[in-house]
């Protein structure tokens, strides 16, 4: 309970708030041992409800007023509960993508938090040791609260995150030139061999992978599905490439030919006149 709260008239605050703040007040805040009453009566309060939390603002023995807010936390301990973390983009829709408004846009802050991040990022799997977990209040509010948030629920987000803002810009810049790559094969294919329909095929599938990726995260169980369809995909592009460029060569010899064959028929016939 902040202490602007002190003299306004309680009930205004509504009937639950108000009791809450009259019993604070008088069984805490007024007690000779804060912190061991405030603890007792909220483990009776965990008691009825596993989903209420509360911030407590409260004196302590070195000074007539600490400044900082504690939250007791859901393993039972008198946390400060921070300053509020860097955010951007999505402060203002924290429900977007059922809640990921919310953890994106902390996230984002975090790959340009500094040169470091940028160039090689946090590390891999060290997303949950460097979110800003202390965010309480905003936690409570988007229904996170005693959760322990260990992914962006983004493939970007956590590429960009752990591995750094230059590694996500490789990933992107491959899939641009395999997608262009493709493009060119398939403007000039006639699709009827089995290198160019499979070629479609795995074209299709990694562009679904990279789309599911704006939300979801990229784990071992399938990731490397990914990277094995992308390899083969390379590899079928360069056969198909080779199947279209001998193509090319074989119609451009029976053209020649043809030719040939134009060219002495038109002498046998000026040598006959």
């Amino acid at each position: 309970l902040d202490r602007r709260l002190d003299g306004v008239d309680v009930a205004l605050l509504g009937p639950q708030v108000g009791d809450t703040y009259r019993k604070i007040n008088k069984d805490i805040l007024s007690s000779g041992d804060i912190s061991a009453t405030a603890q007792e009566y909220f483990n009776e309060w965990y008691a009825d409800s596993d989903e209420i939390y509360a911030f407590l603002y409260y004196t302590t023995e070195s000074s007539p007023r600490d400044d900082n807010y504690y939250f007791y936390n859901q393993v039972g301990r008198w946390t400060q509960s921070g300053n509020k973390p860097s955010s951007v983009l999505l402060d203002n829709y924290p429900r977007l993508a059922s809640g990921r408004g919310f953890i994106w846009s902390r996230t984002i802050p975090v790959i340009f938090k500094d040169f470091k991040n940028i160039m090689i990022g946090t590390g891999p799997d060290t997303f949950v040791l460097n979110y800003p977990h202390y965010d309480y209040i905003d936690l409570f509010r988007c229904d996170y609260m005693g959760k322990i948030i260990t992914k962006p629920h983004s493939l970007y987000l956590q590429i960009g995150t752990q591995t750094g803002f230059l590694s996500l810009l490789a990933v992107l810049a491959l899939y641009v030139l395999y997608l262009i790559n493709c493009i060119k094969l398939y403007w000039k294919s006639s699709f009827t061999t089995l290198t160019s329909k499979v070629s479609v095929a795995i074209l299709a599938s990694i562009s679904g992978y990279l789309f599911s990726g704006i939300t979801n995260d990229s784990t071992v169980t399938y990731s490397f599905v990914f990277w094995g369809m992308l390899g083969v995909g390379i590899a079928v592009n360069r056969l198909e490439k080779r199947r279209i460029q001998e193509e090319k060569e074989a119609e451009e010899k029976a053209e020649r030919i043809k030719q040939q064959k134009q060219e002495r028929a038109a002498k046998k016939q000026n040598a006959n006149a």
